[in-house]
């Protein structure tokens, strides 16, 4: 039987990054008795919602968490949970040599009950940092200052603190563009008439044609209505506007969008035959909000691995190892990450991090490798793609 540390420490642990990983750490530190602080860069608690697949390896981690049943926790975070049916996904999961099962979970519940009782401090843009030889220093952008030996980083694809102790570390950038929005809200006999039976009893529908992917996913289902949003991809053009400073700024506002772009994606949605071409019309898309979005990847090598395992501030979720939208198994690899290293915590402190790293490090890369080959094949062809 593995034991804890003799006494918990009453310094607080200083978490870098408010996101899913963040946030399960915070939940799983604070669940053993420790003192967490969590230091998020945005003003205020994430606003939007999206979908995303949460695998069982990952959301089972959760249950005694948050101490929910399945059930409830499916109810409580599934995009259809309100609905009163949840739509299961059943997935090849390459990574772990099966088939597994998944549901599809909203982001934004999700990251609001597990901030639940946690201890955010809000409009907390890191500015700098600076490793001692006892203590890290890190100064955020309003001002405030923190000294301490106890810092995760756990904050996102452009970390701060990745960069700093792995300056030539840098961010990939895929050769593909996506697009994010056309949201609608369809009440629901509208949905079951026209909508569900492109669905086939799930929340997704996808299909790539000459190589440009679309995905239209429910976002939202209850008894009154339904939301459904869209995501199209396809490969970088030359004729495409040059990328803007990718390295500090948000990822939706790294690059105009194309005037061509509203063309394409209706002419995609009508060949999904009606109702989609009405739904996604190019006049309507102009009228809305829609985010681009660059795909992007990052990868620790062996050897920058080593480095990390010296200096005493892990590093989990896609600060270590973020992958693009629409291949990668982010969320439930960074769950996984911050349960592993809520126990590693609780057992070895901040000390012999190279435990932590041996055991998670395997994963990381094995979800960049298998995200590239999920986002090639969803690039292919002319391709109906199922995922319920």
């Amino acid at each position: 039987m593995r034991q804890r540390l003799q006494s918990i420490p009453t310094e607080p642990i200083h978490v870098i990054g408010g996101g899913i990983a963040g946030l399960t750490l915070g939940r799983y530190l604070k669940d053993k008795g420790y003192q967490v602080i969590l230091y998020e860069k945005s003003i205020s608690a994430p606003w939007h919602n999206y979908g995303i697949s949460l695998h069982t390896w990952a959301y089972t981690h959760l249950i005694p968490l948050l101490g929910l049943d399945e059930e409830t926790l499916k109810k409580r975070t599934s995009v259809d949970g309100r609905f009163g049916k949840i739509f299961p996904e059943r997935n090849a999961d390459s990574s772990l040599g099966a088939i597994v099962s998944s549901y599809r979970a909203n982001s934004g519940v999700l990251r609001t009950l597990l901030a639940e009782g946690l201890d955010i401090r809000y409009d907390h843009a890191m500015k700098s940092l600076e490793i001692g030889s006892d203590r890290t220093k890190i100064v955020f952008a309003n001002g405030v200052t923190i000294m301490s030996d106890q810092i995760v980083a756990a904050d996102g694809v452009h970390s701060q603190i990745r960069s700093t102790l792995l300056p030539e570390n840098v961010v990939e950038i895929l050769p593909f563009i996506t697009f994010s929005g056309g949201r609608r809200r369809l009440n629901n006999i509208e949905f079951k008439e026209l909508y569900a039976p492109y669905f086939k009893e799930g929340n997704v529908l996808q299909r790539s044609f000459n190589n440009m992917y679309l995905r239209i996913a429910v976002i939202e289902r209850t008894r009154d209505h339904v939301d459904i949003g869209c995501i199209y991809s396809r490969p970088w053009r030359v004729t495409d506007p040059a990328l803007k400073d990718t390295k500090n700024s948000s990822a939706s506002a790294r690059l105009e969008i194309p005037e061509s772009f509203f063309d394409e994606l209706s002419t995609f949605a009508s060949a999904l035959q009606s109702p989609f071409a009405e739904t996604f019309s190019s006049e309507k898309l102009r009228q809305e909000r829609v985010l681009p979005w660059i795909m992007r990847t990052v990868h620790i090598s062996s050897s920058e691995r080593q480095l990390l395992e010296k200096e005493g501030i892990p590093i989990i979720g896609d600060a270590a190892h973020g992958t693009s939208v629409l291949g990668g198994m982010g969320a439930n690899v960074a769950i996984q990450d911050a349960i592993y290293l809520g126990k590693h915590i609780d057992e070895h402190g901040f000390e012999n991090l190279q435990r932590f790293y041996k055991d998670r490090y395997p994963a990381w890369k094995r979800e960049i490798e298998d995200s590239e080959v999920v986002l090639a094949q969803r690039h292919e062809l002319d391709k109906d793609i199922q995922e319920v």
